[in-house]
């Protein structure tokens, strides 16, 4: 919450969470600027190339339904697939796998 935003959504389940959830957003200091500056500092490599948000850079989370819908091709159409079948690529996946074993 230390970002601008318009409005942020917190899940609830029960009255606890809830009263949880209120006293989090009542009791919320933002981060100081130079606090905000070492957190990037800190998160810049790992954050820099998606290696860690797999949904947005590989097809893990791609339905066979959902890309038909949109029609995007099918997930052995894509270049990086073909390209990686034949080792000739390293996937996201890959790269992760080999930074955090």
């Amino acid at each position: 919450m230390s970002l601008p935003v318009a409005t942020t959504i917190s899940g609830v389940n029960s009255i606890e969470v809830l009263d949880q959830n209120l006293q989090v957003a009542v009791n919320f200091k933002p981060l100081e600027t130079a606090e905000m500056r070492t957190l990037r500092d800190q998160c810049r490599l790992l954050a820099s190339d998606s290696r860690l948000e797999l949904f947005k850079m590989t097809t893990k989370y791609d339905g066979k339904v959902g890309r038909e819908q949109h029609h995007f091709p099918t997930v052995q159409e894509l270049p990086l697939q073909r390209a990686n079948r034949s080792g000739k690529v390293a996937t996201q996946v890959s790269l992760y796998q080999s930074f955090f074993g």
